[in-house]
C-alpha cells in the first residue's frame, strides 16, 4: 500500500495518531479499539455509502451567492463521487441538475441567452 487512496488515508491516519513523548521518541497509539477502526474503515471505503452519499449531496447542492466557482469545484467533485461522469461519457441528467443549483439570477441569464441564441 504504497500509492492511492489507502495509502494516503493510512499516511493521514498514521500522521494524526502519532504523538512525540518526552523523550523525543514517536509513539504511535490510535486511541481506538479494534472494532471502531474496522467501523473507521468501513465509513471511509464503503465506495457504495459514498456514492449514494454523494448523489444525496448532489441533489441538494445549490449555489451560494458569489461562488460559483467553489459550486463549479464542489458539483464535479459529487458527480464523480456519485459516479455520475464516467470515462468518455456524461450522464445526460448533469447538465440540468447543474442548473438547478445555480441560483435564480443565473438561471433567469441563461434561460434568456438561450433564447436569443435560437434561430
Amino acid at each position: 500500500m504504497s500509492s492511492g487512496r489507502a495509502a494516503e488515508w493510512a499516511k493521514h491516519f498514521t500522521d494524526e495518531k502519532t504523538k512525540v513523548n518526552t523523550q523525543g521518541e514517536r509513539i504511535f497509539s490510535p486511541g481506538l479499539t479494534w472494532a471502531e477502526f474496522v467501523k473507521l474503515l468501513d465509513q471511509t471505503f464503503d465506495l457504495r455509502r459514498t456514492r449514494d452519499r454523494a448523489r444525496m449531496d448532489l441533489a441538494m447542492l445549490r449555489m451560494k451567492s458569489g461562488e460559483l466557482e467553489q459550486y463549479i469545484l464542489d458539483f464535479n467533485l459529487l458527480a464523480s463521487q456519485g459516479e455520475f461522469v464516467m470515462t468518455g461519457q456524461e450522464n445526460p441528467c448533469l447538465p440540468g441538475m447543474f442548473l438547478d443549483g445555480l441560483n435564480v439570477r443565473l438561471q433567469d441569464k441563461l434561460k434568456t441567452r438561450k433564447m436569443h441564441l435560437k434561430p
